[in-house]
């Protein structure tokens, strides 16, 4: 059997939507650190000031996302959203 080998960005959208300043009213927002996630799924969601946020929590997830962590992949950390 032949197998093909792809990149994940070739199937996938990586991390395609973050908010930005202009549409986002609220001065929250859910952050969820990776080193909460587990195999499959997410101990703690924390809320932090938009303002005070890293680049990295203005990403957008939605229903069906599967959310992964590319750092340590060997840690398995990745949770599917409902």
């Amino acid at each position: 059997m032949n197998l093909k080998l792809y990149k994940l960005k070739d199937l996938a959208e990586i991390n395609p939507e973050i908010i930005n300043n202009k549409n986002f009213s609220n001065e929250y927002i859910k952050y969820i650190d990776i080193n909460s996630v587990k195999s499959g799924y997410v101990e703690q969601i924390e809320k932090i000031k938009y303002t005070e946020a890293p680049s990295r929590a203005k990403r957008k997830i939605r229903k069906n996302d599967i959310v992964l962590s590319s750092v340590r992949p060997n840690l398995r950390s990745f949770f599917f959203v409902k």
